[in-house]
């Protein structure tokens, strides 16, 4: 049974619908790297998530540049795996740094590492106790 619901290539044509997707590509590229620009994830993600998106970005500009019959359904198929292996990759790298014993955290810009539990940068704990209300 259909829904009804009218999709972007039925809406506002073919040529549209594959530049929004390279557009929406290059911006996916840049937001999977903020984990590793804010300290959240490792070199291991980094690496990952660097090579995941050159294949990603470049089938997205082959839906562009020459537009083939198989390819929309190649780029679904990948978007799929894309999405697992990214993940798969995220937390490879936590369970690498936990390995070897280095956590890289950021707060707020300030970076903290610990090496085996021991806190080399603490967070100010007059911001903590600021921002923690007792009832």
């Amino acid at each position: 049974m259909r829904a009804g619901i009218p999709m972007l290539p039925v809406t506002h044509g073919v040529a549209y619908t594959r530049l929004q997707v390279l557009l929406y590509t290059v911006l996916l590229a840049f937001v999977t790297l903020l984990p590793h620009l804010t300290g959240m994830s490792g070199l291991f993600y980094l690496a990952a998530a660097l090579m995941l998106n050159v294949r990603f970005l470049y089938y997205a500009f082959q839906l562009v540049i020459r537009p083939r019959p198989e390819l929309p359904m190649r780029v679904f198929r990948f978007s799929i795996m894309y999405l697992m292996w990214l993940f798969v990759a995220l937390l490879a790298d936590h369970y690498l740094a936990q390995g070897i014993g280095l956590e890289t955290r950021r707060c707020f810009g300030a970076q903290a590492l610990r090496w085996s539990g021991s806190t080399v940068r603490r967070f100010p704990q007059s911001i903590i106790k600021s921002t923690v209300r007792y009832s």
